[in-house]
């Protein structure tokens, strides 16, 4: 898990999930107040759960700001 601060100042934990249909993501969650942001989630290319998890550890902290403006909504 990594922890990032927007531009806005909120923080975001991120980690490495799994869509229903197999795909890895990055889901961006946010950390404390407010509550009304949601989670949101960005496309990984990697083929298992350990290329995902070292793709993540490999970001720069503004790697995974530039992926949290271009996430979608967290499927489910």
């Amino acid at each position: 898990m990594r922890r990032i601060k927007d531009g806005q100042g909120s923080d975001w934990d991120v980690v490495v999930g799994r869509a229903s249909w197999g795909v890895f993501v990055l889901l961006f969650v946010p950390a404390g107040e407010p509550a009304s942001r949601e989670a949101r989630q960005w496309m990984l290319q990697a083929e298992a759960a350990d290329e995902a998890e070292r793709a993540l550890a490999g970001m720069s902290d503004d790697a995974l700001l530039e992926r949290l403006r271009e996430a979608g909504p967290r499927d489910g």
